[in-house]
């Protein structure tokens, strides 16, 4: 855990003025940072997730060597759930297909899950909520890893069982990050640049919610 939160650390280890840039604040410390711009970054991988989860779970089902699967070939087709090598898939195809997919589904929590997913490409107010929930309970997690973090650095001292669940977190937060930075570097961008289109790129997401303006499809 502490070798992931310093490379964090060293990645989110911008200028000063860019905490006026996001928070209108320099008083702001860098944890305040680390916190934020993990929770922005994050917002895309959970859209992407949302409903491609969904997609893997009927795409396991409707190739269950083990057991026939009860939904229908032109269904499976339809909703793109075995296509061919090589074929394009389209989030959009299956999720329009889930209310028929509904149908052939007896688990409640996959039930569930089926409601939740039609939702919240459906109801623009439900998916802003389902994100706006998300970033925060990513700043929870945050948190509690920076907690953490000062336990084993200060006491010496650890909670056995939640430990590998924030280590986990935090391994897959600092690999995120970095994939990001990667995927941004260019000679001519600078560290704050990076950081803050990060965060700017959620703050548009959110206008785009309230403008009207969102096709969560092509996030």
């Amino acid at each position: 855990m502490l070798n992931y939160w310093i490379a964090i650390e060293n990645l989110l280890n911008p200028k000063e003025e860019i905490k006026n840039d996001i928070f209108k604040d320099t008083n702001r410390n860098k944890f305040d940072l680390i916190q934020e711009i993990i929770a922005d970054q994050q917002v895309f991988k959970f859209i992407y997730q949302y409903g491609w989860e969904l997609h893997n779970y009927f795409t396991k089902k409707a190739d269950n060597i083990y057991k026939k699967t009860n939904i229908p070939k032109e269904l499976i087709e339809k909703a793109q759930l075995n296509p061919k090598i090589g074929t394009k898939i389209f989030l959009k195809n299956f999720i329009d297909t889930l209310p028929d997919l509904r149908d052939y589904e007896e688990n409640l929590f996959i039930l569930d899950k089926i409601d939740s997913v039609i939702n919240f490409y459906s109801n623009s107010s439900f998916a802003k909520e389902e994100i706006l929930s998300h970033i925060k309970q990513i700043k929870e997690d945050v948190l509690m890893i920076y907690r953490f973090r000062n336990l084993i650095v200060h006491n010496a001292h650890f909670h056995n069982t939640l430990l590998p669940y924030f280590v986990w977190k935090t391994k897959a937060f600092c690999g995120d990050i970095l994939r990001k930075f990667i995927e941004s570097y260019d000679d001519n961008i600078k560290l704050n640049d990076i950081i803050f289109n990060i965060y700017i790129e959620k703050e548009k997401l959110l206008l785009d919610f309230d403008k009207g303006e969102i096709n969560l499809f092509k996030k």
